[in-house]
């Protein structure tokens, strides 16, 4: 598990939904993912966390909707002791290593947004705007169908969103041949001092601000 710090740049306009949210569902809440999780998923979650009650909340990423299913990322924000975060996976029954994070992102009484990206390597955990942690994935990421919701929480959405774009690929490679006609076009974007990237269109340069 890595650390993170900073903020994230994407904007909503990057991503589409893939199904519809679940509105203000009841905790405990098991509900499907449809079609599973793929590389560029973007599952957000918004609620709040009561002044009192229990000192923890989980969600789990999960291979079905059962509670004997694998868990291939459980998340689980513990209030007691300072105040920590536990990333770990279950699998056959049986939990693995925890992944500890001395940090707690989350207040007691205090709305929150949590955002899991998810890509080939790992989850990317982003709360109220600010990059958290990355674990990196102990079981394939395209097994998990479900994500549940248990503890001291109340949840008022979980959006499904699946990034449009494709990643950018290094100035001076092009995975396959490239169609006569076909345009290379960079994006209007700051160079970065250390590398630049493009685009490949097939009608024409995107317009990027």
């Amino acid at each position: 598990m890595q650390s993170g710090s900073g903020h994230v740049g994407i904007e909503e306009r990057d991503f589409r939904h893939t199904q519809d949210p679940y509105i203000n569902p009841p905790v405990p809440f098991t509900g499907r993912i449809e079609g599973g999780l793929q590389d560029g998923h973007k599952v957000t979650v918004l609620g709040h966390v009561p002044s009192k009650g229990e000192k923890r909340f989980s969600v789990n990423f999960q291979t079905g909707i059962s509670d004997t299913n694998n868990i291939a990322f459980h998340f689980n924000p513990r209030f007691d002791g300072g105040g920590y975060v536990v990333c770990n996976t279950r699998q056959l029954g049986n939990w693995g290593s925890e992944a500890k994070k001395m940090q707690m992102p989350f207040q007691k009484g205090s709305e929150f947004e949590i955002c899991f990206d998810v890509d080939r390597s790992s989850f990317k955990v982003t709360v109220n705007g600010s990059i958290f942690l990355d674990y990196v994935h102990r079981v394939p990421f395209d097994k998990v169908n479900a994500i549940s919701i248990c503890g001291c929480v109340h949840v008022s959405y979980i959006s499904f969103q699946v990034r449009l774009h494709p990643a950018l690929v290094p100035r001076g490679f092009v995975w396959g041949p490239v169609p006569l006609g076909v345009l290379l076009c960079e994006p209007k974007v700051p160079a970065s001092p250390i590398s630049r990237c493009f685009w490949v269109h097939t009608s024409g340069c995107p317009s990027l601000s």
